[in-house]
């Protein structure tokens, strides 16, 4: 990761009343303790599984996406900075119950890739020790605690890519007033397109860690049963959950590949199961056999006419003494 430019403003309010901006007057210095301070803020944003989306097509009243345009056309950060933050007074002025916090702006590379962070954070209350054995309660930002926050894919939004867009939850959940009032996304990505992700990221992970198909059959059974019961009890489909069950050795891998990779899989919530039929396993059983097959699949055919199932591209060893 490169880190090419950050800032830090804040905006405050208190019982609902007008909020107030104490805006920085300078960029911060591009060293360690800055390069150390992203990473973690970025690792903590993508292992939050984020939501996708893009920007609405009206850029008169969501100026946001303008201001980024413009700064990677004159490279001023810190106006780009600036001027989002009055953009997001505006939203929060009128959004009741809207709280304030500190406001990381930051640009940086990865992957050949520029991406741009907006995330709002909340002090914490931390206690040390200090030389004289004492100890003293200082307040500090705390990453593993983000409110609200946004990032923007530069080169999938310029290339027409869909989801270019992420949010996270954080601690305050994505709200209309940070989400479509000031960065202006309007088209989250759909449960289908989320599925359909989904299912692209399992496969990969699948082949390329070579997992035989009886393995893949029993990942993709047991995720159409954990979709299910998410949908019965109007609950979100978490990756996290989803991880553990593509690798119950390795819980945690699934994820991270999902991040490295760049799959735009997060959490979200679905009401159909028809979204995640290309996980459903069918059995048929009958005098002699037992067929498992998955419901998309290539290589099953269905003669009705003639009560026949065909199924190509067999393994050799199947025919084997």
């Amino acid at each position: 990761m490169e880190l090419k430019n950050i800032t830090l403003h804040k905006i405050i309010r208190e019982n609902n009343e007008n909020p107030i901006l104490d805006l920085s007057d300078h960029l911060l210095d591009i060293n360690d303790i800055t390069n150390d301070f992203i990473e973690k803020l970025i690792k903590s944003y993508t292992s939050k599984s984020p939501t996708y989306g893009a920007f609405d097509e009206d850029i008169i009243n969501n100026p946001f996406q303008t201001n980024v345009k413009k700064y990677f056309t004159d490279d001023e950060f810190l106006n780009f900075s600036q001027q989002a933050m009055e953009t997001l007074k505006k939203t929060m002025g009128v959004t009741p119950q809207a709280k304030g916090g500190y406001v990381i702006f930051a640009h940086y590379i990865e992957k050949l890739q520029d991406f741009i962070v907006v995330a709002m954070l909340d002090n914490s209350a931390r206690f040390v020790v200090n030389k004289k054995l004492d100890i003293e309660k200082l307040l500090g930002l705390d990453i593993d605690k983000v409110a609200r926050a946004n990032r923007v894919n530069w080169q999938d939004w310029q290339e027409g890519r869909d989801s270019y867009l992420s949010f996270i939850k954080g601690t305050r959940g994505v709200s209309n007033y940070f989400a479509k009032n000031f960065i202006g996304c309007t088209d989250f990505t759909t449960s289908k397109q989320n599925a359909k992700n989904l299912e692209l990221a399992v496969s990969s992970y699948i082949r390329d860690n070579n997992f035989k198909n009886d393995r893949k059959i029993s990942i993709k059974k047991n995720i159409k049963e954990y979709t299910n019961r998410q949908i019965d009890n109007e609950e979100d489909i978490r990756i996290d959950a989803i991880s553990a069950y593509v690798n119950v050795d390795n819980p945690e891998d699934f994820t991270r590949y999902v991040h490295n990779n760049d799959h735009k899989v997060g959490n979200f919530r679905s009401t159909r199961p028809s979204d995640f039929k290309n996980f459903e396993i069918k059995t048929l059983k009958g005098d002699g056999y037992k067929l498992e097959y998955e419901l998309v699949s290539d290589n099953i055919d269905f003669d009705k006419g003639r009560k026949i199932i065909i199924i190509k591209n067999v393994p050799s060893y199947i025919f084997e003494d």
